[in-house]
């Protein structure tokens, strides 16, 4: 079923002021309550978002062959990065949004990888960016 909407009326109930600073999320659930989609709309074009400082933490689980990452931010993050200079490196995610207080599991594969070694990763988001 299709539910039409204009998102100029989304727009148009925020101030300007609100749209730089808020963003909407939508879950779309099955009858027994399991997501079947989820989408982050924002208001405005990245470029004129007034984005939050903000830290994301990661706890790392080190495996031969295997780096497992869970991040968490207090504040969203947009256009999270993960980069780590192992050529060839595969990610099971990467350049997200991190909402606030969510969760996010990445798992990065490369026969590089060993147990033991500390992994030279970087994470930065967007606002990191600016000057």
């Amino acid at each position: 079923m299709r539910v039409p909407y204009k998102k100029r009326h989304l727009a148009a109930k925020r101030s300007p002021e609100e749209q730089q600073r808020c963003f909407m999320q939508l879950t779309l659930k099955d009858k027994s309550g399991h997501t079947v989609a989820e989408t982050v709309y924002f208001f405005r074009k990245t470029k004129d978002l007034l984005l939050p400082k903000t830290t994301v933490s990661c706890k790392i689980k080190q495996k031969d062959g295997v780096c497992e990452l869970t991040l968490l931010s207090p504040a969203l993050a947009k256009d999270v990065f993960i980069e780590i200079p192992l050529q060839g490196a595969r990610f099971s995610d990467n350049f997200f949004d991190l909402l606030p207080g969510e969760r996010k599991t990445v798992v990065i594969t490369s026969p590089q990888i060993k147990k033991g070694e500390e992994l030279p990763l970087t994470i930065k988001h967007i606002r990191e960016t600016y000057n």
